[in-house]
């Protein structure tokens, strides 16, 4: 008899990193011989995932009540009723956080306390706010790497954008959330290093591509006088869905500009397809990033002017953790 695993968190649309994940995941599951049954109850959009069906809040009952595992990726307070009511099933469950940082340590305590496993995708700067929890061996870090089942096609007008460019360096972000006065996305402060390197003259004929299908960056340049700047360098806003794997495997090197952040799927993705990927110091990064110091613009500058110039090879595999994540599973099974 297979496993149900019952999942709670968000799929795309809107694209973000946490929602990639567990669509992928979903997929992994579905596509492969894991001996798993999976749904997903998307909360935003009141929707069960299972297989190619979609299904309403009757089936998110049904499957639920069925369950072995309940697998929550919330980051809201709605996590806590979640756990409570799985556990009032007396289901397994397990739960995911997807940030470096802790902003409420009593919510995650209790988290940790009361679910039988916990995955952190980053572990660095949350050892502190584990205390407490009698096991640890219930703590598993597992990157949220999962790659992509599909091929997909980048859109034939951006495609035609890029087409005059010899290097392509590319970032994405899906809000322009802002934190003591800083994006956490890091927009503004890349946009402005890059005409500084412009202007200087350190790059020629390259384009930096930013795909924000949240539209948060629509209004804050005047993204068409961007796009011809000195030395045949453009910035090009690229503001429609677009499957941002497809813009890694086309670009020079892609950049993690951020104040704040989890295990980055950008930066994992870049590893993968052996594409240089620059980020910031914020947290611990994988092996094989080209790291720059947070909020430091000159330091910014000078790798990608680097990587610009070949002196960044990546040569570091990167795995598929969705294996990670069964594995879980099956040890909670026993």
């Amino acid at each position: 008899m297979s496993m149900k695993v019952f999942v709670l968190g968000v799929i795309p649309p809107p694209i973000g990193g946490v929602s990639v994940h567990v669509k992928r995941f979903f997929d992994f599951c579905n596509e492969n011989s894991t001996g798993i049954e999976i749904a997903i109850f998307d909360y935003k959009k009141k929707k069960v995932f299972f297989g190619p069906f979609k299904k309403g809040i009757h089936y998110a009952l049904w499957f639920f009540l069925r369950s072995n595992i309940v697998h929550i990726h919330i980051s809201s307070g709605l996590k806590v009723f979640a756990l409570l009511v799985s556990k009032l099933f007396l289901k397994k469950v397990v739960y995911t956080h997807h940030n470096s940082i802790v902003s409420n340590p009593h919510l995650f305590r209790f988290m940790c306390k009361y679910s039988d496993e916990i995955v952190l995708v980053n572990s660095e700067n949350i050892s502190e706010s584990i205390g407490g929890i009698n096991s640890k061996k219930k703590v598993h870090e597992v990157p949220a790497f999962i790659p992509k089942s599909h091929k997909a096609s980048l859109p034939l007008e951006l495609l035609g954008s890029l087409g005059g460019f010899g290097d392509i360096i590319s970032t994405n972000c899906s809000s322009g959330r802002i934190i003591d006065d800083e994006e956490v996305y890091g927009i503004s402060r890349l946009v402005a290093v890059f005409q500084e390197a412009a202007s200087g003259r350190l790059i020629e004929n390259t384009a930096l591509l930013i795909c924000d299908p949240s539209r948060s960056y629509n209004d804050c340049f005047n993204w068409s006088s961007l796009y011809n700047l000195k030395n045949g360098n453009g910035v090009i806003y690229w503001s429609d869905d677009v499957d941002f794997s497809e813009v890694i495997c086309r670009s020079t090197c892609t950049v993690r500009a951020t104040i704040t952040d989890g295990d980055s799927l950008s930066v994992r993705e870049s590893l993968y397809y052996k594409v240089p990927v620059i980020a910031s110091d914020v947290v611990k990064r994988p092996q094989g990033t080209v790291l720059y110091r947070v909020k430091d613009d000159l330091d910014l500058m000078h790798k990608i002017v680097a990587t610009l110039k070949g002196q960044c090879v990546v040569s570091t595999p990167h795995k598929n953790f969705a294996y990670d994540i069964i594995d879980i599973y099956y040890d909670l099974g026993k």
